[in-house]
């Protein structure tokens, strides 16, 4: 994650924008990754980055969104 360092007083200050941007960064990730389309180069960026349980955590939750977007066609097909 990106931190902005005061370093005077040698404090991190994380805002929620840098949050937000790393968000976005892990699941365009995630998605080229589950879609196989991810650059080797920004394969080795991901696994660089220190952060697995982000990663982890969302490529989780995109494949249950994935198997319930599945299921909510699956039924209204059948009807």
């Amino acid at each position: 994650m990106i931190m902005n360092v005061n370093h005077e007083s040698s404090m991190c200050v994380v805002t929620p924008a840098l949050i937000g941007g790393f968000m976005w960064s892990v699941v365009k990730s995630v998605l080229a990754a589950l879609l196989g389309v991810q650059s080797n180069q920004k394969r080795q960026e991901d696994f660089s980055s220190g952060k697995p349980a982000a990663y982890i955590v969302t490529g989780v939750v995109i494949t249950l969104l994935f198997v319930l977007v599945l299921i909510v066609l699956a039924t209204f097909a059948a009807r």
